[in-house]
């Protein structure tokens, strides 16, 4: 979520989560992203936005 105005950037929805839901979410992201943006990822859900890939 763009915290200035609140839009979505990107978004997926799985029924448990896996490194494949995580790809895809980040994945999508860059498209949405303007060139000199400096995105920061934030979550606290584990070891699928830790991991290594």
């Amino acid at each position: 979520m763009e915290l200035f105005d609140r839009q979505i950037i990107a978004a997926t929805i799985a029924q448990s989560l896996t490194l494949k839901l995580t790809h895809s979410c980040l994945q999508q992201a860059p498209a949405r992203i303007r060139q000199g943006d400096h995105p920061i990822v934030h979550s606290d859900q584990g070891f699928q936005y830790q991991h290594r890939s």
